[in-house]
């Protein structure tokens, strides 16, 4: 199938395994030059020769998301056609057990990797005037279970960022 990636550019955060990897996989297949950030820097450097690079930060943290977006402008030299943000870790703590520091780790790797991502590069996207960002939600965001509360919670908020 030609989806017509062939010259885009694109990044995929959490890319190292599972569903990012698969869309990692499918975008370079398709002929677009591909940049994969995960925390997971063994994968990573296994992994490497299927896209254009890789960058080990940890995207849940501010530090780690701005260096993500400091190597993807460096190699790019500018914010890429495709933006998928899969940053995604969820937990089947019932809620009452939920502490404040796993709500805020939570919210750290399930909504603020996106947040800060689509924060650096939608201003450069939109002033090109293209571009596309798909952000990796779950239908708990919309049908929450009494476990993995904070997770959909951080997933739902993920429906207004963009």
């Amino acid at each position: 199938m030609d989806f017509q990636l062939h010259g885009k550019t694109a990044y995929v955060s959490a890319g190292a395994h599972g569903i990012g990897e698969a869309i990692a996989d499918l975008l370079a297949r398709e002929g677009a030059d591909v940049l994969v950030g995960d925390q997971d820097g063994d994968a990573l450097r296994e992994k490497a020769h299927k896209w254009r690079g890789t960058i080990t930060a940890n995207l849940a943290t501010g530090d780690g998301v701005q260096h993500a977006i400091e190597s993807v402008l460096r190699t790019f030299g500018d914010a890429p056609d495709i933006v998928i943000n899969n940053l995604g870790v969820g937990d089947s703590t019932p809620f009452e057990e939920i502490t404040d520091e796993r709500w805020a780790e939570s919210i750290d790797v399930n909504l603020m990797g996106t947040v800060r991502t689509c924060r650096a590069l939608l201003p450069r996207m939109a002033a090109r005037g293209s571009g596309a960002v798909v952000n990796t939600g779950s239908d708990l965001a919309k049908q929450p279970e009494p476990g993995f509360v904070d997770y959909g919670a951080c997933k739902a908020a993920l429906l207004y960022v963009t």
